[in-house]
């Protein structure tokens, strides 16, 4: 029941900064969590790089 609680939570949270084009303020808002809450999560899942690659596409 974690894992699928965590994918669920990974897909979640990947969804919402792909909405916003990779900007984690606005993904934090939506999300409705701090700024920090987010950054934790994505270091917990590493998303780090899922991220960057995401910004770099929509240069």
């Amino acid at each position: 029941l974690k894992d699928a609680r965590n994918q669920f939570e990974v897909e979640f949270i990947k969804s919402k900064i792909q909405k916003c084009k990779g900007n984690l303020s606005e993904a934090s808002i939506m999300l409705n969590i701090s700024k920090r809450q987010l950054n934790n999560k994505i270091l917990e899942y590493n998303l780090r790089d899922w991220i960057n690659s995401l910004r770099k596409d929509n240069v």
